[in-house]
């Protein structure tokens, strides 16, 4: 039962020592279902060598660090380069100012692999005349599944304040830090993982710190073994903001919710939101001495949790953060214990996520379409962190391809954003160079080079396409190797990723060879056009050349050895065929065949399959479902759809099959199960934007675009599309025999404008009007 309405949980004056952190520049605005702030890039600031890896004696879980620092003067600008393993929260006279450090890339089963990344803070704002305390608290553990660990832990830190250069030192003093215990943590499990519970206590300001615990103060160690190579994180700072609630529901036992919110005995409270969020937890409480307050975010609301905190009360006031982000609609509070009353003062979400403004709209008569479109956007926006997440239910390390390119391509379309993109880009390339393209799952690396090319044609940025193409090269030369003597790709690792599907006992996300040949040599055939295209670009003519004899030499292949001229479809792939050894990752093969939605949607969709022959192979795919395909892999189908000329026919009755779940503002993983904080089932915002609009480049950096809209079954559409050269917009409308459509290209761009009786017009900058007459059906 919904009690009342509230602004983030009972509000007091929130420490400066917990969370939001303030914005650098600007602010962040909050509305339901909308944050935005501005993305400002950090200053390029390089280690002049002043600071040390420092730590302490022992195998801390965590520890605290502090600086004095003496400044007789306010200086301009201050500066701080921080880095850590595995975590860090950094303060400047009791503000939290960063947290961090951002993500260092590693594949799903591996350590990190590149660089350590740094953070740049500007901390000019924070300093005052006299002294200055710098504190850190560094968790040397792993709190979530992406945060890399060599088992190296340390601080690295290095300031500019004024004129001033500080390092981490001997002179840095260090406590353990005994408000968080992890011992309840399960072996090898992220501290936060499934099963376990952190505990912490009270976590006071660091003016607080040394009187709280004198005598545990020393002086910190530098440690050679923590010494690596660091590289400056490019992206910003992720923008903090309180959400609002929606007040307290599923109030039992000894919990009281007039008033301030309490705990009179033992009993329960939750707090909701209108949606689920990606965000950190501050609560402030008021006694209930020797009780437990267990903290327990659900994505749905209901009882339950992924990630868990047990808070062990003392006496008077008492603060806590917790130290990581999790995805919740609702916060689940469990006091046990309790032998005097508990006051909860505040409990607030700290949304958090890469920061974005909304620049992309989209709008069409269509209400469904235009609730799938924003429920797109947010799902997206909640995924960008420090990296592009699975979901920040999961929280999966760098691993994950097939998610990133349609996250970036929502990005780009909702809100013009591509830093985040670019970041991941070059650590997944890290990844393919130190395993030699056997990354985990094998067919995302060969979405890497998709988005790769994506994010070349929305941004235009060719020094990242001249950095990134030689393991462009290396990988479909190592691709290569992994032909059999059928011209397929038989030979790979595995043949992970497909789809998260069942198809004849196997599951399609590590399938046997015989179902998995088919789309991973389709996916290879895309690659080849992927590196052909940046061999001309780069007039590497020899390469091009052999990119587009082994096309010819993969499509003939292909059709000799997996079409069925009695089944009108492509079969997945042939028994026996396959030498990679079996393992965890590639099941053992069975004489069987199947003919999937997966590998004839590939077919259609890159142009394998022959032009007359494409959309009947699609058709019936499409008349199927397309059954035993989900959300994720109908991405690959709207391309096959347009690309087949079917795309006005079949993709706005599939996008009406996403359905929104009420209770948190997004969609499931999968049709009908999964977390619900995902992203890559959210390509029908894409697909509104980029088709339904009908906006694309037709060069790099939207020099010259193609606006060509494909109308569906709607009768009108508008929108805005984010170009590095400023907004597309486009506004259309039918009657029953013709089209009026209005377009806006911006300065340094060109249009060409593709009608729906396929005439084609040149159009400026500037806004136009142009009508045209509809094909009418016979």
């Amino acid at each position: 039962m919904l009690i009342h309405y509230i602004c983030c949980a009972v509000m007091t004056q929130s420490a400066s020592h917990l969370g939001p952190i303030p914005a650098v520049s600007g602010k962040v605005s909050v509305s339901p279902g909308r944050v935005e702030g501005l993305a400002v890039k950090p200053l390029t600031s390089k280690p002049t060598g002043v600071g040390k890896w420092i730590w302490t004696d022992g195998d801390p879980v965590a520890l605290r660090f502090k600086k004095v620092i003496e400044t007789k003067t306010l200086p301009r600008r201050s500066t701080v380069r921080i880095s850590a393993e595995c975590s860090y929260r950094l303060y400047v006279n009791d503000q939290l100012v960063a947290r961090g450090p951002a993500d260092v890339g590693r594949d799903y089963d591996i350590g990190p692999t590149g660089p350590w990344f740094y953070d740049v803070v500007d901390i000019s704002k924070w300093i005052k005349r006299g002294p200055n305390t710098l504190a850190v608290e560094v968790i040397s553990r792993a709190l979530v599944q992406s945060e890399g660990r060599l088992g190296k832990p340390g601080l690295w830190l290095e300031a500019e304040i004024g004129q001033l250069k500080i390092g981490s030192d001997e002179t840095w003093q260090v406590s353990p830090n005994e408000s968080l215990n992890f011992a309840e943590a399960q072996a090898g499990e992220p501290l936060s993982g499934k099963g376990s519970f952190l505990t912490l206590g009270h976590q006071s300001p660091p003016s607080l710190w040394e009187s709280e615990n004198p005598n545990s103060w020393v002086t910190a160690r530098v440690v050679k073994a923590a010494e690596r190579p660091v590289l400056q994180s490019e992206i910003p700072a992720p923008m903090e903001a309180n959400y609002l609630s929606n007040g307290y529901s599923r109030i039992t036992g000894g919990a009281k919710i007039a008033g301030k919110p309490s705990f009179v005995s033992d009993g329960a409270f939750s707090l909701d939101f209108d949606r689920v969020l990606s965000a950190h937890i501050v609560l402030t409480v008021n006694g209930g001495d020797g009780a437990v307050l267990s903290v327990m975010p659900n994505e749905r609301k209901s009882a339950g949790y992924h990630r868990a905190v047990r808070l062990k009360l003392g006496k008077g006031k008492q603060s806590f953060e917790i130290p990581f982000f999790d995805s919740f609609s609702t916060i689940n509070l469990q006091a046990t214990g309790v032998k005097s009353p508990i006051e909860v003062e505040e409990v607030r979400a700290v949304f958090r996520s890469y920061p974005v403004r909304y620049q992309g709209e989209f709008e069409c008569n269509d209400a469904a379409l235009n609730e799938i479109w924003k429920v797109g956007r947010w799902s997206t926006q909640i995924c960008m962190q420090t990296h592009h997440l699975d979901s920040p239910h999961h929280q999966e390390p760098i691993s994950d391809p097939g998610d990133y390119l349609i996250e970036s391509l929502i990005s780009y379309n909702t809100f013009g954003e591509a830093g985040l993109a670019k970041q991941d880009l070059r650590k997944y390339a890290q990844i393919i160079r130190n395993r030699k393209s056997k990354v985990f799952h094998t067919s995302y690396a060969l979405l890497w080079l998709q988005m790769l090319i994506e994010y070349w044609q929305h941004t235009g940025d060719e020094s990242l396409l001249r950095e990134l193409a030689p393991t462009a090269f290396d990988l479909v030369d190592t691709w290569e190797t992994w032909r059999g003597s059928n011209g397929l790709i038989s030979n790979p690792p595995n043949f992970m990723f497909i789809d998260w599907v069942e198809l004849e006992g196997f599951n399609l996300h590590h399938p046997p060879a015989v179902i998995g040949q088919g789309v991973l040599t389709a996916f290879y055939y895309r690659a080849l056009e992927d590196v052909q295209r940046i061999s001309n670009f780069l007039g590497e003519s020899k390469r091009a050349n052999r990119c587009s004899e082994l096309r010819d030499s993969v499509r003939f292949a292909f059709n000799r050895e997996l079409w069925s001229a009695q089944k009108g479809l492509y079969r997945d792939g042939k028994p026996g065929q396959s030498k990679s050894p079996i393992g965890t990752w590639l099941p053992e093969d069975k004489s069987i065949e199947t003919f999937s939605s997966q590998v004839n949607i590939l077919a259609s969709a890159y142009g394998i399959a022959p032009a007359k022959e494409a959309p009947l192979i699609l058709r019936k795919v499409m008349e199927s479902g397309p059954s035993n395909c989900q959300p994720y892999f109908m991405h690959f189908a709207f391309d096959a759809l347009e690309e087949t000329g079917l795309f006005d026919t079949w993709a706005t009755k599939q996008m009406r099959r996403w359905k929104v779940v009420p209770d948190t503002q997004t969609f499931p993983e999968m049709w009908d199960r999964g977390d619900l904080s995902h992203a890559w089932q959210c390509t029908p915002t894409y697909q509104l934007s980029r088709r339904v609009l009908g906006v694309s480049p037709i060069a790099p950096g939207f020099k010259q675009i193609r606006i060509q809209p494909l109308l569906c079954d709607l009768t009108w559409a508008r929108g805005t599309v984010p170009t590095p050269l400023g907004p597309v917009k486009v506004s259309w409308q039918r009657s029953a025999a013709e089209l009026n459509l209005e377009v806006t290209i911006p300065k340094g761009s060109e249009a060409e404008v593709v009608l729906p009786d396929q005439s084609k017009k040149k159009v400026g900058p500037g806004k136009h009007k142009l009508r045209c007459p509809l094909p009418q059906k016979p």
